[in-house]
């Protein structure tokens, strides 16, 4: 579709080349895109790229989930202001019928064209708000990260968002996005990452500030909370909505920190304390990372309370989740974050699928505040048949691990955010999973529970499992450390030039160091319960690691007497062929002097036969022979 806007008849700047001595870092990003094959809004290739900070804001995938969960449809005439390197540019020319995007930096905007010469309905020119002609053309209009521009320009935020409500048709939209002047952060005292655009100053309003803009221009606002903010979005939602079906999903959903994005110089779980401070005493509201402001001439409404992503995934890996509210009650829809990514069609696979939301205590919460090594064992065995009974349809969840299963107050057990499947076959894999990442968040707790005995994640794994009732197998760990390293590698994104066997490689030699590594705590009688019970169940526990652990020695002692019988076989077979190799060289030595004797033979008895034909005897008798011979051919004849 191709779509005369007011703006494409005006004439503004061309695009410039890119001055690598003027423009630096414009010029580095301009060589990352050229380089780059898949400059698709959720291409892998360019989230490997932008590792850093800068890169990251301008080139992450996840730069277009402020907008991936709003309605811009197909037919969507979109304008963009303050478009920097094109990062909202690409998703909006991907879902839109026609997209003008206007940056003023002419570096960035070429730029935000190389990343999106390949997409028709995208045209991206040098200028401002102020550039477009006074004539409601758009449906959408998109804002983010333009308060230091509105400042540069001399406007009110007021005046600009009533600008932009004179460009909208009649059911249009206009799209906000800033850091919030309120944040956690910001009431813990922390500060706003620069934004590498422009003068790079930081640049917050509030969301009172936004809806009163809002509110002065005719329009009506709805305002989504964004965390850890909105650059690198991992959860938006409607604050009244997520809050109303119970307070566990506001207080755990939001993220804190974000994998390209710059990491707070306050820690992440002093933050999520705060946040679920707020959220306890119904403060929480208006203190999210980031706000989001959508405006129209009637009351904006989305269809879902929250949609959370996962971020630092594959492409083909990564799912969307959309929080929704049925008769009241919150369901959690899961799908393929990228459908238009062709699945890996692998072991390990996305489960796309819905799943009602529980409450209760985590099975590695309540594990971290038993006492009694007896009902901890409880615990463990019941997760252990849930496994098994999740078995199902020919598949098994892959992160049916503790941490992702909820008790509720009746004891019973409920799965939670569970992304990816495997088949049924590998049921074993899972409980393995769960062993090993509960064991590394039992020893790594800042207070490990009373009934752990101190040790190493492997031997704590080992101990785990025995304690949840699975048969004896000194290669367990091994084994699942193979596979793990080896379906991890298929969840990150990787680099063309890096193989997967060669990241499995690298991840099992860090889960091997991670197995190693284990709490500090002494080891002291005292450690666990007095309860007659659990001591005789910690006792229990301890021979069972024993007796594994011996198993494994045991299984060295064989290796390595495997080893030693190679190595000799190996020399034995090495000496064979150095005595073999020594017997032909000493018949080739002989045969040699065989044929120089030969040969010293015949050189003498040529020369004897020269010094005979020199001689005067030779001579004469040549000269009786001839004669003679032709008498008797005469005779003959």
């Amino acid at each position: 579709m191709t779509a005369a806007t007011p703006l494409r008849r005006v004439e503004l700047p061309e695009l410039p080349a890119i001055d690598p001595q003027a423009d630096p870092y414009a010029d580095h990003l301009l060589a990352i895109v050229r380089r780059t094959a898949d400059l698709a809004s959720w291409s892998d290739e360019l989230a490997l790229a932008a590792p850093v900070w800068p890169d990251s804001y301008h080139l992450h995938p996840a730069r277009a989930n402020v907008l991936r969960t709003l309605p811009i449809g197909p037919e969507a005439v979109v304008l963009e202001i303050g478009a920097r390197a094109g990062g909202l540019t690409r998703w909006l020319g991907e879902v839109a019928a026609v997209v003008d995007a206007l940056e003023l930096d002419p570096a960035l905007a070429a730029v935000a064209a190389a990343r999106t010469a390949d997409l028709d309905p995208v045209q991206v020119r040098v200028g401002w708000i102020d550039s477009v002609p006074d004539e409601p053309a758009y449906d959408v209009i998109v804002a983010v990260d333009v308060l230091n521009e509105i400042d540069d320009h001399g406007l009110t935020l007021p005046a600009f968002v009533e600008r932009c409500g004179a460009l909208l048709r009649p059911d249009g939209l206009l799209v906000m996005a800033a850091d919030n002047t309120e944040s956690v952060a910001a009431l813990l005292g922390g500060r706003t990452p620069r934004v590498p655009v422009g003068s790079g100053r930081a640049a917050t309003v509030s969301p009172h500030a936004l809806v009163k803009a809002a509110s002065a221009a005719g329009l009506q606002s709805l305002t989504l909370s964004a965390f850890p903010d909105h650059r690198h979005a991992q959860l938006l939602f409607t604050h009244s909505r997520l809050a109303s079906p119970g307070h566990h999903l506001l207080a755990e959903l939001p993220k804190f920190s974000t994998p390209p994005g710059p990491r707070s110089l306050l820690d992440d779980g002093v933050q999520h304390d705060k946040w679920r401070s707020l959220v306890a005493d119904g403060e929480a509201e208006g203190h999210a990372g980031a706000v989001v402001l959508l405006a129209a001439a009637s009351e904006p409404a989305l269809d879902d309370a929250a949609t959370f992503w996962s971020v630092g995934r594959a492409a083909a890996q990564s799912a969307c989740n959309r929080v929704r509210l049925v008769d009241g009650d919150p369901v959690i829809i899961r799908t393929r974050a990228f459908p238009e990514v062709p699945d890996t069609g692998l072991a390990l696979r996305l489960r796309p699928h819905t799943e009602s939301v529980v409450q209760g205590s985590s099975v590695t919460h309540l594990l971290m505040q038993e006492t009694s090594v007896s009902r901890a064992r409880d615990v463990l065995v019941a997760w252990n048949d849930l496994v098994g009974a999740t078995a199902v349809d020919g598949s098994v969840p892959w992160d049916l691990i503790p941490r992702n299963v909820i008790v509720q107050s009746d004891g019973s057990m409920h799965p939670i955010d569970q992304e990816w499947k495997l088949d049924a076959s590998d049921a074993d894999i899972v409980r393995a999973r769960g062993w090993f990442w509960l064991a590394q968040e039992l020893t790594g707790a800042p207070t490990p529970p009373a009934w752990l005995p101190p040790g190493t994640v492997g031997s704590t794994a080992r101990a785990l499992r025995h304690l949840s009732g699975a048969k004896p197998d000194p290669f367990w760990l091994e084994e699942f450390i193979d596979r793990e390293a080896a379906q991890s590698a298929l969840v990150a994104p990787r680099s063309p030039l890096i193989s997967h066997a060669a990241q499995s490689h690298k991840n099992r030699e860090d889960l091997m160091a991670l197995s190693h590594s284990g709490d500090n705590r002494p080891t002291r009688d005292d450690t666990a319960s007095t309860d007659p019970e659990s001591v005789d169940t910690l006792r229990s526990l301890l021979a069972a690691v024993s007796e594994e652990n011996e198993a494994l020695r045991e299984k060295i002692r064989v290796l390595e007497i495997a080893q030693r019988r190679a190595d000799l076989a190996h020399r034995d077979h090495t000496v064979g062929l150095v005595a073999e190799s020594e017997a032909v060289h000493d018949r080739l030595a002989r045969a040699q002097r065989e044929s120089k004797r030969h040969k010293d033979r015949a050189i003498k008895l040529q020369k004897q036969v020269t010094a005979l034909k020199s001689s005067s005897t030779w001579r004469i008798g040549q000269l009786l022979v001839r004669p003679a011979a032709a008498i008797r051919g005469r005779a003959r004849r």
